[in-house]
């Protein structure tokens, strides 16, 4: 397969090992004008769902039943170790 660029993380997967990543891209969406980037335990969305119930990113359709619902409030930017 030859070089290939990014980070090994078989042994993370099959040792459950911590990643080695403190960064990770969920989504860019250049229709709906939508992002959101994890670095650490910070996680920054940008941009309004189609419902405008929410900053979020684009999601499965029973996860969007699920905060209509109102069990669960979604914040911009969220510590994701609480």
């Amino acid at each position: 397969m030859g070089a290939v660029d990014g980070k090994d993380l078989w042994t993370v997967l099959v040792d459950d090992r911590p990643s080695p990543r403190t960064e990770f891209l969920y989504n860019i969406n250049y229709q709906w004008k939508m992002a959101a980037l994890r670095i650490g335990n910070h996680k920054l969305v940008l941009g309004a769902s189609p419902l405008d119930r929410y900053d979020g990113w684009y999601v499965h359709l029973v996860v969007q039943l699920v905060l209509l619902l109102g069990q669960y409030c979604v914040s911009p930017l969220m510590n994701q170790t609480k």
